[in-house]
């Protein structure tokens, strides 16, 4: 059972990854690939357009980020506080791990982005 809602949780909050590497730049630094962002996006898309279709006039759009903000929270803390260290395997160096604080960050912010703009533009 505890399986079942790890898969669930790992599904959801786009945690089910796999690993790649920066050749380019540190070969032995293991970046994180979002295997199911896609699905979750499209999942979301289609709540907010669902409401928008019935005209759920109640839903505001700041809504949907404050969701947004605490999926990317609990994303964060899963990954970096409560995963284990040898799953995600980041070396200790700054300048990449760095990185993937900005990369992280900034995926987050352009999501919570495109969901305003969506909810605020797309009757008008």
């Amino acid at each position: 059972m505890k399986s079942v809602f790890k898969f669930i949780f790992d599904w959801m909050f786009i945690t089910n990854y796999r690993y790649t590497f920066l050749k380019n730049k540190n070969p032995e630094f293991k970046v994180i690939v979002f295997t199911s962002f896609i699905f979750t996006n499209f999942i979301i898309f289609c709540v907010n357009l669902t409401f928008i279709s019935f005209e759920i006039k109640a839903i505001k759009p700041y809504w949907f980020v404050i969701v947004w903000m605490l999926m990317y929270l609990i994303n964060y803390i899963y990954y970096f506080n409560l995963n284990k260290k040898n799953d995600i395997n980041v070396l200790p160096k700054k300048n990449d791990v760095f990185l993937l604080y900005i990369i992280f960050f900034l995926s987050a912010f352009l999501n919570f982005y495109t969901y305003y703009y969506l909810i605020e533009h797309i009757n008008n």
